[in-house]
């Protein structure tokens, strides 16, 4: 900020600019948070502000699609100042397959999918697999790895609670130069299965940005 005032009337002779940052956490329960620059785009009809296990608060920017072979986008256009961007992540989905993919100007920088889980889980009897544990991901994915300890026809994998599964979460941050940027956040699905919630969320939206100051040009 320039701090100079000739003519003496309270405000500096150039106008300043500062760093800041433009933010979203989708508090106001919609996708209105960007609107003082340029707003959200994209298949709005699929992303939205959700209540449905949101990452902060009350509400999280969440997408998720009933069909396979199918992607759904939320983007915003940002004249950035040199800065850190950063968002809120989760997922459960189906891992590697169906993804929450994150791109600046088209270039994915980010991928993320599947859910939280043990990596390990125990078989109370050995089955078919012939070990006494099997890789946590195995659990409820159709084969009978373990043994059938009750008796019941079904092996303990395969009737294991669905809570075995939690939903994934993290935290993505990096660089990005001044310049007009688009930020764009995809759910893409591939041609077969939805595993868990099949859905993705975002939140805390922070991407650098330069703030005009009070002043006048002299």
């Amino acid at each position: 900020h320039a701090d100079t005032d000739t003519d003496g009337d309270g405000m500096p002779d150039v106008i300043g600019w500062t760093g800041g940052h433009v933010d979203d956490d989708f508090e106001t329960g919609n996708l209105s948070g960007f609107d003082d620059v340029g707003g959200w785009s994209g298949n709005t009809a699929y992303w939205m502000a959700s209540a449905n296990s949101p990452i902060d608060g009350m509400y999280s920017a969440s997408a998720s699609i009933s069909g396979h072979n199918s992607s759904k986008l939320m983007e915003v256009t940002v004249d950035t100042a040199d800065g850190w961007y950063s968002f809120d992540y989760q997922t459960s989905t189906e891992e590697r397959y169906d993804q929450l993919i994150f791109s600046i100007d088209g270039v994915a920088v980010m991928h993320a999918s599947g859910t939280d889980y043990d990596g390990e889980y125990i078989c109370e009897t050995v089955g078919t697999y012939n070990a006494d544990s099997i890789p946590g991901s195995w659990v409820n994915d159709g084969y009978a790895d373990c043994g059938d300890t009750d008796g019941d026809g079904v092996s303990d994998d395969e009737q294991e609670a669905g809570s075995w599964y939690g939903i994934s979460s993290g935290t993505f941050e990096g660089w990005i130069d001044a310049g007009t940027h688009t930020f764009t956040w995809e759910y893409s699905k591939d041609d077969s299965v939805s595993f868990r919630a099949n859905r993705v969320w975002v939140d805390n939206v922070a991407i650098p940005y330069a703030v005009i100051g009070e002043g006048e040009c002299s």
